[in-house]
């Protein structure tokens, strides 16, 4: 468990070949030089692990900011992304969205969310019993 943050990082810059996988679902020709598409590809890890430090460091958040905070930052960099692409900004908005209900990451702290509020509404373990937390 002590190295839980590196992998994370790691698995994060791996999901940039994955993201230009799809964006190549999406769009057929990219119209910037590739260095410049790099550095976009590489501020999706960067930014992601940014947002993701943050929320460390903030301890325990309420569970609308906490989806905010994941979500948010996740679309606006595939976003910039997309920008690399030809298309217009409905087609980009629809790709980089559809990547983040596509990828799993986002379900999985929406999952733990929902999770939270469960545990929440139901502290005593009667309550719990009573009405359980199926998924």
């Amino acid at each position: 468990m002590e190295h839980h943050i590196e992998i994370l990082f790691i698995s994060r810059f791996f999901l940039m070949f994955v993201i230009e996988r799809f964006m190549r679902v999406f769009f057929d020709k990219r119209r910037t030089r590739f260095p410049v598409a790099a550095l976009s590809y590489l501020a999706f890890p960067v930014g992601v692990n940014g947002v993701t430090t943050l929320q460390l460091f903030l301890g325990e958040l309420p569970v609308i900011l906490a989806l905010i905070l994941d979500v948010a930052p996740s679309v606006a960099l595939l976003y910039v992304i997309a920008l690399n692409y030809e298309g217009t900004w409905k087609k980009r908005l629809v790709a980089a969205i559809s990547i983040i209900a596509i990828g799993g990451r986002d379900k999985c702290r929406v999952l733990c969310c929902i999770r939270r509020l469960h545990h929440l509404a139901f502290r005593s373990s009667a309550q719990a019993e009573r009405y359980p937390f199926i998924l």
